[in-house]
């Protein structure tokens, strides 16, 4: 029965790991791979999403000897596990929130968004946990 126990709270904590929370999003991701349609789209020069307590984000580029950096909003569907991007090009009048589907494991996540012929899929490894 003991074993039992530490099988099914194994099995909980692994399920847990896969599953995105408010609090396991939070912190710095490097985007590994980014395609745009189908395209291998990845960018020569680290970049990362940042997710902030409250739904705040930042998107940086580490050109070497400076940054780009934009601010965005996101909104996290944990039910099911959805993300959407609120104002990804920083444009709130115009802008159509972006919503991904996720696929989670231990510290890489890929983000999928796919309407018509358009998609965007984001594969992202965590480097900083935000406790």
């Amino acid at each position: 029965m003991k074993n039992l126990l530490i099988l099914v709270a194994f099995s909980l904590f692994i399920i847990s790991c896969n599953k995105l929370t408010d609090k396991n999003i939070r912190g710095n991701w490097e985007i590994e791979r980014y395609y745009y349609n189908n395209a291998d789209s990845t960018a020569n020069f680290p970049s990362y999403f940042a997710f902030n307590e409250n739904g705040e984000s930042v998107y940086f580029e580490d050109y070497g000897n400076s940054l780009g950096i934009l601010n965005f909003n996101y909104s996290l569907d944990e039910k099911n596990q959805t993300l959407t991007f609120l104002n990804f090009y920083g444009d709130t009048s115009g802008f159509v929130p972006v919503t991904f589907n996720i696929e989670k494991n231990n510290k890489r996540m890929t983000l999928t968004y796919t309407s018509g012929n358009f998609s965007l899929v984001y594969e992202l490894k965590q480097v900083i946990l935000d406790y």
